[in-house]
């Protein structure tokens, strides 16, 4: 085939594809549209404005929502996206005055099955004036002085209910406290009935026989003497074991051959009680004997009456 030939279908080719191309995007650009809208254009310093962008004709696209630019003196305070309606809606706020431009909103569009941007549509930017709030309308003078507000103080419930609780409960203790029974017989308590440690003892020992049995005999010694030791001196003998009153031995004030004996006459009563050893009766007589000495002694030695 001839050049002309190659020439020939090359233009018919390219032709084509460039109709073909300016048709589409043609299409694209006539079919989905931006609109930015301000729901005002004149506004004083503090007022809450509306910025919402529209993007019209999506049928089958996924629309990127980008960030608003603005500057440092406008604030965003909230921005919502309405995807139904393919809008998204801005709520600003100016802290300055003059003419400030809300610079143009970029939405991407790209198919709704591919996160790949097909292309994207700017909004145009918009103008608004901000004016102090003593300009416009506003009279350039003192507004009139309000009355006080009057505040309402809630009901202290809790308080109450305390307050309550208090006076109830006192008002019960009157009642109980009126109905008291007081009498009036007294009797006192006759102390000179009470025997002091060396005569209860005494009196313990006249009443134990050694004609007893040896554990009845041991036993009642041997808590005759610890009672003694332990209303004379105050030293919880009757509580202690033979073990605890010989590691006990220095705060106990008796003499070491005396304390020797009592504890060998005390380890007898555990032997003879637990172990069911046997005595005879001569030494049962001489335990007694022992242990008078030992009241004696001690009457004298802790100035006992």
């Amino acid at each position: 085939m001839s050049k002309e030939f190659y020439l020939f279908w090359s233009v018919i080719i390219f032709g084509w594809l460039s109709f073909y191309g300016c048709t589409t995007t043609d299409e694209k650009n006539n079919s989905i549209s931006i609109e930015a809208s301000l729901d005002t254009t004149r506004v004083t310093i503090g007022d809450v404005i509306h910025f919402t962008v529209e993007v019209r004709g999506v049928s089958n696209q996924r629309l990127v929502f980008s960030e608003l630019n603005v500057g440092s003196s406008v604030e965003i305070k909230e921005k919502s996206i309405f995807k139904e309606e393919n809008k998204i809606q801005f709520q600003i706020v100016i802290w300055d005055t003059g003419s400030f431009a809300i610079p143009g909103y970029s939405v991407g569009i790209s198919h709704v099955n591919d996160s790949t941007l097909d292309f994207s549509l700017e909004s145009n930017p918009l103008d608004i004036t901000v004016l102090s709030t003593l300009a416009g309308n506003i009279q350039p003078t003192l507004k009139p002085i309000k009355g006080p507000v009057p505040i309402v103080y809630p009901t202290p419930w809790a308080k109450i209910a305390q307050w309550s609780f208090l006076v109830f409960t006192i008002l019960i203790l009157l009642f109980v406290w009126s109905k008291r029974q007081i009498l009036d017989l007294f009797i006192p308590a006759h102390y000179e009935n009470i025997q002091s440690p060396f005569s209860r003892a005494v009196g313990r020992l006249k009443k134990l026989s050694s004609e007893l049995d040896d554990k009845t005999f041991y036993v009642n010694l041997s808590h005759i003497l610890r009672e003694f030791v332990e209303h004379s001196v105050f030293i919880k003998s009757l509580e202690m074991t033979t073990e605890e009153i010989i590691s006990n031995k220095h705060i106990i004030p008796i003499e070491n051959f005396l304390f020797e004996q009592w504890l060998s006459l005390l380890s007898r009563a555990d032997q003879i009680k637990y172990a069911r050893e046997i005595t005879s009766q001569n030494q049962r007589i001489e335990d007694i004997k022992w242990s008078k000495e030992f009241l004696k002694w001690a009457r004298t030695q802790w100035n006992l009456t």
